[in-house]
């Protein structure tokens, strides 16, 4: 995952929202994701339909919001962030070897993520090609934004954790049983 070594040399976040969002997937822990919300709150979007999971990181992640607006007032936001933007935009409007490779990985990730109607993937996979022109201006920055793609590359579409109930997939019928 090209956010970890990233991480390792900017001394960032992303090595322990990678690992925080690994457990999260593979055991469903709650607590793994409250710490994602914490740490990563972007890479809660792996954790869409996984409905208890999921409210717990977003709930964290909210009242550490709150918490921050209270303590630093509005100052310590950028309302005017331009951290998104229309799908592809940006890539064109920074052009960049590493951001047209983190474009084909997340236009393949959203490709499959419709074929096989994982719609985890297929918004991960926007959110990933609308990336805004502060996060594609440094082709870094867009990489360690994009630490969730290769987690959800490693463990697959329709993935679901062992003893897990949900599915975010559809169940294929074909499939003798």
């Amino acid at each position: 995952n090209p956010a970890v070594y990233l991480a390792f040399a900017g001394d960032t976040s992303e090595t322990l929202g990678v690992l925080l969002l690994a457990l999260a997937l593979a055991g469903g822990s709650v607590w793994a994701t409250v710490g994602l919300g914490v740490t990563r709150p972007t890479y809660l979007l792996a954790m869409l339909g996984r409905w208890r999971t999921l409210s717990a990181g977003v709930g964290a992640a909210a009242l550490l919001g709150l918490y921050s607006l209270w303590r630093f007032g509005v100052d310590g936001f950028d309302l005017n962030g331009g951290r998104l933007d229309w799908p592809i935009v940006a890539y064109i409007g920074r052009p960049s070897l590493a951001g047209w490779v983190l474009a084909a990985a997340a236009v393949a990730t959203l490709v499959i993520g419709i074929r096989l109607r994982d719609w985890t993937w297929v918004i991960v996979a926007v959110f990933v090609l609308s990336f805004g022109m502060d996060v594609t201006r440094d082709p870094i920055n867009a990489w360690r934004a994009a630490g969730l793609l290769p987690v959800l590359w490693a463990f697959g579409p329709g993935y679901r954790a062992p003893g897990s109930r949900v599915v975010v997939a559809p169940v294929r019928t074909d499939r003798p049983t």
